[in-house]
């Protein structure tokens, strides 16, 4: 939004050249030379000359617009709970091409650290397997990590799982969206992130 006194300079400048047009010594086709003006122009003074409070009325209207501390969350199909906000890529990804395409987003792979977050990330993207950021060393629950580091006793493994022998990385599967593992490498899926 434009400065009050940036908008009447504007004005009088153009009343200015309608008054130009109106001297009869006026010729539109005579040839003129332009001075240089090196300094301060009109629209500068003006803006110079705008006071404190359009600047506390600009940033008034910028807090309001402001989230209030939550989270950015507009991605389609995001969802927010506790802060956070998650949401799917829907491209095909390696688990590190995944976990790079969520941090380029400002998030990260998803951590799924309770049944609250677990329904959720359940319905996210809910038709396709998407990675979740646990990766590790299977075949043993213990041997996988959360890639922020964070620790929590919740898992929502399916029976048998994990089953990979070596570097392994879990997805959510369909239909029962639980965690299953598989390699990180060769197989593809979608990128579930989470933005803190």
């Amino acid at each position: 939004m434009l400065p009050a006194a940036l908008v009447l300079s504007g004005c009088e400048l153009l009343s200015g050249v309608n008054d130009l047009e109106k001297d009869p010594n006026f010729d539109p086709d005579a040839e003129t030379s332009v001075p240089v003006d090196t300094g301060t122009s009109a629209v500068d003074t003006a803006v110079a000359d705008t006071s404190v409070a359009d600047t506390t009325v600009a940033d008034s209207v910028v807090a309001e617009t402001a989230t209030d501390g939550a989270v950015d969350c507009s991605e389609p199909e995001s969802k927010t709970l506790g802060g956070h906000c998650y949401f799917p890529i829907k491209t095909n990804f390696a688990y590190d091409a995944a976990q790079a395409a969520c941090v380029a987003k400002g998030a990260h792979l998803a951590t799924v650290t309770s049944d609250a977050e677990q329904t959720l990330v359940a319905t996210i993207d809910a038709a396709a397997e998407r990675w979740i950021g646990l990766k590790g060393t299977g075949p043993t629950k213990a041997g996988f990590a959360w890639v922020t580091g964070e620790t929590s006793t919740f898992d929502a493994w399916a029976s048998g799982e994990p089953n990979v022998t070596g570097e392994a990385c879990a997805r959510i599967k369909v239909p029962d969206h639980k965690w299953y593992d598989t390699t990180c490498t060769t197989a593809t899926f979608h990128a579930l992130c989470e933005r803190d």
